[in-house]
């Protein structure tokens, strides 16, 4: 059989828990009694933080339908030409927007095909894969907003 285990207690609440849900005897009533009395103390982590890396868009991006942006990026701001499929070659547009340099990227896009404008507002986050994933609405003609779908062409 073995000896039971002596603990130092901590004062922290968490430090007290974690004693608990590690002790191999279960509960005890001083145990107990610790997390009734304990005060929060200052918690000094040894883990770090994991933040998303800084991430830069320049370069050529396909949408699922085919059309191609030419991305540009200084800083946070971003600047988009795009263009059309084979099928419909006259489409072209901008988009202008704001990056964060980790995940979001938010601004408003211009296209146009002939005579037909259409403007309004883009929202896209870079998913873990790398691609661009976001929605656009159009401000001109309302409706629901439009999923769109990039990916980085191979360089």
């Amino acid at each position: 059989m073995m000896a039971p285990r002596k603990w130092r207690y901590p004062t922290g609440a968490m430090a007290a828990i974690a004693a608990l849900f590690f002790s191999p005897d279960g509960w005890t009533a001083s145990q107990a009694g610790l997390l009734i009395d304990a005060r929060p103390a200052p918690f000094h982590s040894q883990h770090l933080r994991v933040q998303a890396q800084d991430h830069d868009l320049t370069g050529v991006w396909i949408s699922e339908k085919g059309e191609r942006f030419e991305v540009k990026q200084n800083g946070n701001s971003v600047r988009a030409e795009f263009r059309g499929t084979a099928a419909n070659p006259g489409l072209k547009g901008v988009i202008a927007g704001q990056f964060d340099g980790k995940v979001s990227l938010g601004g408003a896009y211009e296209v146009s095909e002939g005579t037909k404008e259409e403007r309004g507002v883009v929202r896209f986050v870079l998913t873990p894969d790398g691609k661009l994933d976001g929605t656009r609405q159009s401000l001109t003609s309302g409706g629901k907003p439009e999923r769109w779908v990039l990916t980085r062409e191979s360089r």
